[in-house]
């Protein structure tokens, strides 16, 4: 395999990454990072179909693995920043605005290099690269909430980092080396460390994970962060956070977590049981839509960790299924939460609040975006045929050999789910009065046209390339 458009894509979001401070105009610094996206998701697409068509490539002395799985998921990651950066378009104005451009390029390049690190201290480089340039984004609106949000986020992402420190130096002590095996195998391990010693790096890189993803009970920082940050931001920086985690936990944790295969179940279990039930709960009673989809995204995070549970070397669990899950159903939530929050951006400019009550009447006032926001949320509903759907499908059913009642738990919580987003579509559709069309144009609504007509496209589509990329 000719790893050349990967090394390309690196380079590119390093190099202009690093350029874009430099320019004045907040609009020249959006349209550079819009072209530099989308030819770093041209190139992932490119080493998607070269990594398909041959055996894995090993970069950097074996540091980098370019398979299909990491392939497809960087490309996922890159669309969803493509299609954040887009609907900002608005925020070009901002004095802030080359930053802005700038750290989601030197997020993504940290992103794209965890998705195939095949070594300790490259995911920790990475995983710092990304967070940091995360924290900073967060604070750019320069007003209180997002400032509040901004400082929170830092704290409980620094403290993040220290487990995930804590975690991957006793992996190298068992390990004897910072490199990893294939995510498909397990690495040799010291016998002089016992299973204790692999049990204490697993919880340890769940809890940096958890308050990275908001994992219950790490979850305090995220719906103020969520809920209250400028929208602009947050449609970056939610579905790149979820792909660092997600993708941290998987590189990091399966070689290991394969050798204890019931203590990793359970552990995972756990977690999602606990971290789904609050975010369902939580989410119902809010009534600002924007602190809902907060809590929303700490329930989803309960579900990836269903998937999680499933990769665990049990007799009972589909591991391809598992694996299937993570990947369509990050594909789904990051589309979801992409358009919902450009969505809610453009209804606070244009409407004054993202409060149920400011969406009264929505769907006659600005028709366009409230159907394309009825398909995401039934997306995150997980009707079908949409993508939701078949992420759901595949994570809830990669346990259900094994463990029927997490499966059921999962259901059950998905169906709490639908009150609350149905509230949404009450309050857009079903609120008696008399609304005024409000003008509805510019790049924001093209965003959000586009990540409801993936949202369907590739649902239609999921199932069998996640299976050409599954090992």
């Amino acid at each position: 395999m000719n790893p050349l458009p990967y090394e390309s894509m690196l380079a590119s979001l390093a190099g202009v990454g690093l350029f874009l401070p430099m320019l004045r105009k907040g609009e020249r610094a959006w349209s550079l990072s819009v072209l530099i996206l989308s030819a770093s998701l041209a190139l992932s697409v490119v080493t998607l179909y070269l990594s398909m068509s041959s055996e894995p490539c090993y970069l950097f002395s074996g540091m980098l693995e370019l398979d299909p799985y990491g392939s497809l998921f960087s490309a996922l990651v890159l669309l969803g920043a493509l299609l954040a950066v887009l609907a900002s378009k608005p925020a070009a104005k901002w004095t802030t605005s080359s930053s802005f451009y700038s750290l989601t390029l030197i997020s993504m390049l940290g992103v794209c290099v965890i998705a195939f690190t095949n070594d300790i201290t490259v995911a920790l480089t990475a995983w710092l690269l990304s967070s940091v340039a995360s924290y900073a984004i967060v604070s750019l609106a320069k007003d209180e909430a997002s400032a509040e949000g901004g400082v929170k986020y830092a704290i409980m992402g620094s403290t993040s980092t220290i487990f995930l420190f804590m975690g991957t130096f006793i992996l190298f002590l068992s390990a004897g080396t910072t490199l990893l095996s294939s995510t498909l195998r397990p690495i040799p391990l010291n016998p002089i460390f016992g299973g204790y010693t692999v049990l204490m790096a697993s919880i340890l890189l769940v809890v940096a994970v958890g308050f990275k993803m908001g994992i219950f009970p790490f979850q305090a920082w995220l719906p103020d962060t969520y809920g209250g940050v400028h929208p602009s931001l947050i449609a970056f920086v939610i579905p790149m956070a979820k792909a660092l985690a997600l993708l941290a936990l998987f590189r990091l944790i399966y070689p290991v977590a394969v050798q204890y295969p019931e203590t990793w179940f359970i552990i995972a279990s756990v977690f999602s049981i606990l971290t789904m039930f609050f975010g369902n709960l939580a989410a119902l009673l809010q009534d600002d839509a924007q602190r809902m989809m907060a809590y929303s995204s700490i329930a989803h995070a309960g579900y990836f960790f269903v998937g999680f549970a499933g990769i665990s070397a049990l007799a009972g669990l589909n591991l391809e299924w598992a694996m299937m899950g993570l990947l369509v159903h990050y594909a789904a939530y990051s589309l979801a939460k992409v358009g919902i929050f450009a969505g809610l951006e453009e209804a606070k400019e244009k409407i004054g609040g993202v409060m149920l009550s400011d969406l009264s009447g929505l769907g006659r006032r600005m028709p366009i975006t409230s159907s394309m926001l009825l398909i995401l949320l039934l997306s995150l509903m997980g009707a079908p045929p949409l993508l939701g759907f078949w992420g759901k499908l595949y994570l809830f059913a990669s346990v259900v050999g094994l463990s029927p009642l997490l499966t059921l738990l999962a259901i059950l919580n998905s169906a709490i789910s639908v009150a609350y987003y149905a509230r949404v579509i009450k309050a857009m559709y079903f609120s008696p009065g008399d609304y005024e069309r409000i003008p509805e144009r510019g790049w924001p609504l093209y965003s959000i046209i586009a990540s409801a007509i993936l949202t369907v496209l590739l649902g239609l589509v999921a199932l069998p390339l996640a299976e050409m990329v599954v090992p």
